[in-house]
């Protein structure tokens, strides 16, 4: 009898395909690129959502849950304080991909979108011509910032590519317009916020993807006994897109600009069977008074979903370090810059799980950034701070092409001898309240220059919510606001961060 094959199998199979057998992508996999100059490196990034330095072991967390990070990094430039330009996919992603900051791009909103202006201002269209500029994201959000750069990438792989199973149409009905029918689908189909969805399209919707996902846990609970990771009925197996990681850069044409975003440790937190256990010790995080910000979690249902995430990291870790055994063994590695980082971090205290919330404390805005150069076995340490909006200056800086000046990142330490950051200001923000096209008049904004760290905080309707200022090298969690006791401190960065506002908001101001 012929063993029926299994759906995993399949997987494994379907990833020696390129993009180019996908045929709602037919029309993007089909623009065609001249071979690049053979001297040019290829550059692959992986993005590993919602990972928090904060929380690694490479960075000094004290559950080891980065082995496999911390080997490569013996052969990398580490980067330790490092940070996003927002609090969630989209700002993080947008300004990571196009070297501006929030209150540039304006990609704010939850399935937000950068401004016409920046459309054509991405890695994409700056790399060098002949590059082979491709792209695919677990991450809902992340695509919908793809999707708007798909003139400048020869190839663009929606969710569904590496998913076991999913509840998306959009993309099958409206190839042509995914990001406006992608919304009007989340708002039919499963509601938001602001606008009630249909209430028997809902209803059905919600009745048919309960029994499918029911049926697809029950398919996999040995392997993923608390759920198989998801996001919003997107089913997947990051162990299917680091094999398809590891074929196409064997197979893809060269040189080439590959931007990978895989969701864990993203939550749901659901760590495959083998990494559920791991760190029953007595660590316990410091006590931290409630935000005023805070969801209601108490610390014991706090502790608990650390240690989940903590969990979900080890098993993302471990899934990485497979990925870089691979490329080390195929020689990739000799040809090509491997950058490992993610969009945001992820917080568990003050009453508050997650990063969906307008606090932008350490463990949600500093991630991790990990160079490997070509053929490098050479390890460096940068303690300088450096923000997301530094990757694309750097990257052209590697390609010998000309910064835009609409660019607000600088080239990383290391890669330019001549380039000094010390002293400037990094900013990060979240503005999930603010329009796509208007004014930024709420929000929350983060300043940080030397040891000090300030959040400012903008509300509207006569809520008033009192600054923070830190002192990140004396008071790295946090703990001790010295808004009152260091106020010329606080004085400058809220004058700098009120410049950069004015400057950001001069295009929605009012004619008199």
């Amino acid at each position: 009898m012929t063993k029926k094959i299994s759906r995993r199998d399949f997987l494994k199979l379907a990833a020696l395909l390129s993009l180019a057998n996908v045929p709602y992508l037919r029309s993007l996999d089909q623009i065609e690129t001249q071979p690049g100059t053979t001297t040019q490196p290829n550059v692959l990034i992986i993005i590993l959502d919602a990972l928090s330095a904060r929380h690694m072991s490479l960075y000094g967390y004290p559950r080891q849950t980065t082995p496999n990070i911390d080997r490569f990094a013996e052969r990398s430039t580490v980067f330790h304080n490092h940070y996003s330009g927002g609090s969630f996919t989209t700002p993080g992603t947008a300004s990571l991909l196009s070297g501006a900051l929030p209150w540039s791009h304006h990609a704010v909103n939850l399935q937000g979108m950068v401004n016409d202006t920046f459309v054509p201002r991405n890695i994409f269209k700056l790399a060098p011509p002949g590059t082979f500029t491709t792209s695919y994201s677990h991450n809902l959000l992340a695509i919908t910032l793809l999707y708007q750069f798909r003139n400048y990438l020869n190839a663009l792989g929606m969710p569904r590519k590496l998913a076991l199973k999913d509840f998306e149409y959009s993309d099958r009905l409206f190839k042509d317009d995914y990001n406006i029918s992608f919304t009007g689908e989340n708002v039919i189909l499963r509601g938001n916020k602001r606008v009630a969805g249909s209430l028997f399209l809902s209803l059905l919707f919600r009745q048919i993807s309960q029994a499918q996902e029911k049926q697809i846990n029950e398919e996999y609970k040995q392997e993923y006994p608390d759920a198989v990771p998801n996001q919003d009925y997107v089913y997947f197996l990051l162990e299917d897109s680091i094999d398809w990681t590891i074929e196409q850069v064997k197979t893809m044409q060269q040189p080439y600009l590959a931007y990978y975003h895989f969701l864990p440790p993203h939550g749901p937190y659901t760590p495959r069977y083998d990494f559920i256990g791991m760190f029953q010790d007595n660590f316990s995080p410091p006590a931290k008074p409630e935000s005023f910000a805070s969801e209601g979690f108490d610390q014991p249902t706090l502790d608990y979903n650390r240690l989940k995430y903590d969990q979900y990291l080890a098993y993302a870790d471990s899934e990485f370090g497979r990925l870089v055994s691979a490329l080390e063994g195929n020689g990739t590695l000799e040809n090509t810059y491997l950058i490992l980082t993610s969009d945001h971090g992820e917080l568990f205290e003050r009453g508050i799980r997650g990063h969906v919330t307008p606090v932008l404390y350490e463990s949600i805005v500093r991630v991790p950034l990990v160079i490997a150069s070509p053929g490098s076995n050479h390890h460096q340490e940068v303690f300088d701070q450096t923000s997301c909006i530094d990757l694309l200056p750097t990257l052209l800086h590697i390609y010998d092409q000309t910064i835009p000046e609409w660019g607000e990142g600088q080239i990383l330490p290391t890669f330019n001898a001549s380039n000094s950051i010390r002293g400037r200001t990094i900013f990060a923000m979240d503005n999930k309240g603010s329009p796509r096209h208007g004014p930024f008049t709420s929000g929350t904004f983060m300043a940080i220059n030397g040891d000090y760290k300030l959040i400012h905080y903008i509300r509207g309707q006569g809520e008033t919510i009192e600054d923070e200022l830190y002192d990140l090298a004396r008071d790295p969690e946090e703990l001790e606001n010295l808004i009152a006791t260091k106020p010329s401190i606080a004085a400058e960065l809220q004058d700098q961060l009120a410049g950069k506002l004015k400057q950001a908001n001069q295009s929605y101001s009012t004619p008199r």
